[in-house]
């Protein structure tokens, strides 16, 4: 009666592979494990109760065990990656900004082989910028993958339109081609504050954070084209230096 009893217990068994086995249902499975040729890709859930303590886990399960290292094991966190890959964009977003502005510039002062009126038609976009960031610390709003992308777009708008403005300043018919202008570069930044700045009423944070950035962006924009740069156009260059 207890012979298979001891037969189980003499029994050498090996491990089974789970996906072979047919135990758990594929369409179950497929949430947990999947397998591509002979890599397995586990999925699973981690709770911590700070960011840090995440981050500082998938460290130590990439990096920190030397016996996982030799099984190799390579931890997938999209969030892990996703916060690297933000902070370093924080990081150098500064940096970039500043690079891509040289480059701008320059091709201002090739355009309009004039230093001087480069640097009126560069103002409106790098003032703006300022004003941008100043806005954001008032309000303690971050950057982050959504809004850094929002903030290059507005810095392109600012651009287009102080390079509009310039156009109608040093054209020979400067009142009338200025006044199509202005026309067109105010029912264009209209236009997109209406549609972006909605977004100040979201509930996500990020998407938020979209339309503050928008509004005091193009505002800013706006206000330093009509007022600024004509100014300073009319005083140091007349319509014979034109």
């Amino acid at each position: 009666m207890f012979e298979p009893f001891y037969n189980i217990l003499s029994k050498k068994f090996s491990p089974i592979n789970i996906l072979e086995a047919q135990i758990i249902p594929d369409a179950i499975l497929s949430n947990f494990i999947e397998k591509t040729d002979d890599t397995y890709l586990i999925f699973t859930s981690i709770k911590a109760a700070s960011k840090e303590k995440i981050k500082k886990a998938s460290n130590i399960i990439a990096y920190g065990d030397k016996d996982i290292n030799n099984r190799n094991l390579l931890v997938v966190n999209p969030f892990f990656y996703t916060t690297d890959m933000l902070e370093i964009m924080n990081h150098d977003f500064s940096s970039v900004l500043f690079i891509s502005s040289i480059f701008v510039f320059f091709i201002l002062l090739i355009t309009m082989r004039n230093l001087g009126k480069a640097i009126i038609a560069f103002l409106p976009m790098g003032m703006s910028w300022y004003i941008v960031l100043g806005v954001m610390a008032i309000f303690g709003v971050k950057f982050n993958l959504i809004n850094i992308v929002i903030s290059t777009f507005i810095f392109g708008m600012g651009v287009d339109y102080s390079i509009f403005v310039m156009d109608g300043l040093m054209h020979p018919e400067r009142e009338q081609l200025l006044k199509y202008h202005r026309s067109a570069i105010f029912f264009s930044a209209v236009v997109l504050i209406i549609a972006v700045t909605s977004l100040m009423f979201a509930k996500h944070p990020a998407i938020s954070s979209i339309g503050l950035s928008t509004l005091a962006g193009m505002i800013s924009t706006i206000v330093i084209t009509f007022t600024l740069q004509p100014y300073l156009y009319n005083k140091f260059y007349n319509k014979k230096s034109c």
